[in-house]
């Protein structure tokens, strides 16, 4: 017996629990350990050393519910007061006295006491019912056993006691039987007939099903090609944008080459415009001059003025010769500039016509692809990208191992935070001989963290921020001292504002 006031405890301890040999740790003692009071009286409740059973040989009063996970052996009566919910099988070796209705699936009782039992089936291999029994309770009850039935004393049948061979002879006697078996011929013969039919229909079935493979496997060698076939129509599509990008400088620059040709094409259609206008009025003074001329007289005006006058005249008419002729040649070079403009213009036509006929081809295939991945989209149900993240729901059966980065924790203003949106693996090191404060940011449910702290410098320590991370009452995290030491952390989180952590220390 321990008795804990010989150990120097003073009297208010008197009623501690504690084992009965409280001097050594129970892993270091064997059998059953009696739980005693600080004074040493036994309480009945027992603690196997090896196994960690408890077991009460005193009376258990339980005013609650209680939720037991294992087995659970009684000697003795149990005296329940309301409902007993029990999943799994319950052997009961002793009597159960109910007061009340009892509903079971499947029971199976030594003896059963009863006024009325409600059976829908009863399944065994040997039932012994014993004593008089009586099977329905009106003449118009019919009772059906299925099997062969033996009644060894047949003097004791009372009303028609005829056996079965003399039941049967008088049957084939009557032709009832024969009628009877010759109805159950037919009967068979249709079912071996529905039978033929269903094995020619699951035939067909399988055909079906074969089919049905072998589209889904042409599907998934089509969906593989339409992936390569968009892939490459990705990097024509890049290369068509870098040529279009030089038409369009081009058609740029030509466009300005027009204009500037269109403005002087009006420039010298103004200039010829002035030039005809001039010519108009210079014919015109012309043939004033000449019927002027015609109707002076000889002796109306000297010769040599006569002659000055139409020197000038001819002098302004040279210089008009000279204006046309060098107009003449710029209208030439004009229009050669613009025939070699329209063979230009009509080849850049020509190319965009192609290139839009292209594009049209192009955009045929693409509405043609994008119809096969819609369908293929309806007929899958989803499909998962790599490019963003996704939301799988139900069960995930992955065949291999699935990995995560491992993130370096950056310490800033000798706070260190795990940000959780990065990942799920992260590491910290205390390089330094101050205090890291550690702090949690981005929580968000259902996520599994695991941290690796490793310390290289033994005056280094870290304290917990307790609005993000909580540790368990009494076990808060205190980095393990000395050098070169690891320890371990693991998170899980519930809800968006904090943390449930615990951790592992010096891993070696």
């Amino acid at each position: 017996m321990s008795n804990l006031k010989d150990l120097f405890i003073s009297q208010s301890f008197f009623g501690i629990i504690n084992l009965e040999n409280s001097t050594q740790p129970i892993t270091s003692q064997s059998g059953d350990i009696q739980l005693q009071d600080g004074i040493g009286t036994n309480l009945g409740i027992f603690i196997n050393a090896s196994t960690k059973d408890v077991t009460i040989s005193n009376k258990l009063n339980v005013d609650d519910t209680v939720d037991i996970d294992g087995d659970l052996d009684v000697t003795g009566n149990i005296y329940l007061s309301g409902s007993w919910i029990h999943t799994g099988s319950i052997d009961v070796k002793g009597d159960v006295t109910v007061d009340g209705n009892v509903s079971a699936n499947i029971a199976t009782f030594d003896t059963v006491n009863t006024r009325l039992l409600h059976v829908t089936e009863e399944s065994a291999s040997v039932i012994f019912s014993s004593g008089s029994n009586i099977l329905g309770d009106e003449n118009t009850d019919t009772q059906t056993l299925n099997g062969s039935v033996y009644i060894p004393f047949k003097e004791f049948l009372k009303g028609n006691v005829l056996d079965t061979d003399t039941r049967i002879n008088q049957k084939q006697n009557s032709g009832s039987f024969n009628a009877y078996t010759q109805s159950t011929d037919i009967r068979l013969n249709n079912i071996e007939s529905f039978t033929s039919s269903q094995e020619n229909i699951n035939s067909g079935y399988n055909s079906f099903t074969e089919s049905v493979d072998n589209k889904f496997t042409t599907l998934q060698s089509y969906t593989a090609s339409v992936d390569n076939s968009l892939s490459s129509l990705n990097a024509f599509t890049s290369s068509q944008i870098s040529i279009n990008s030089g038409y369009n400088s081009f058609t740029q620059s030509a466009d300005g080459r027009l204009t500037n040709i269109e403005l002087t094409t009006a420039s010298l259609d103004n200039s010829v415009t002035l030039i005809n206008a001039f010519t108009s009025s210079t014919n015109q003074r012309l043939t004033s001059i000449e019927a002027f001329t015609s109707s002076l007289s000889f002796d109306f005006v000297e010769k040599t003025e006569f002659n000055t006058y139409t020197a000038s005249v001819d002098s302004s008419l040279s210089s008009i010769n000279s204006f046309t002729a060098s107009a003449d040649v710029s209208i030439t070079a004009l229009n050669l500039y613009t025939a070699s403009q329209d063979v230009h213009n009509s080849a850049i036509n020509n190319f965009t016509a192609s290139q839009q006929s292209h594009n049209s081809a192009v955009n045929t295939f693409t509405a043609s692809a994008q119809s096969e991945i819609d369908n293929l989209v309806a007929a899958t149900g989803s499909y998962a990208r790599t490019d963003i993240g996704n939301t799988f729901n139900g069960t995930q059966v992955f065949s291999g191992s699935v990995g995560g980065d491992v993130h370096s924790i950056t310490v800033a203003s000798q706070t260190a935070s795990i940000d959780c949106s990065q990942g799920n693996f992260f590491t910290l090191e205390q390089a330094t001989g101050t205090n890291y404060l550690l702090k949690a940011t981005n929580i968000a449910a259902g996520k599994t963290i695991t941290l690796r702290v490793n310390k290289t410098n033994p005056a280094g320590t870290i304290s917990i921020d307790t609005g993000s991370i909580k540790f368990p009452s009494g076990f808060s995290y205190e980095i393990t001292p000395g050098d070169n030491k690891q320890d371990v952390v693991t998170f899980v989180s519930f809800d968006n504002s904090s943390l449930y952590a615990v951790a592992s220390k010096n891993f070696v």
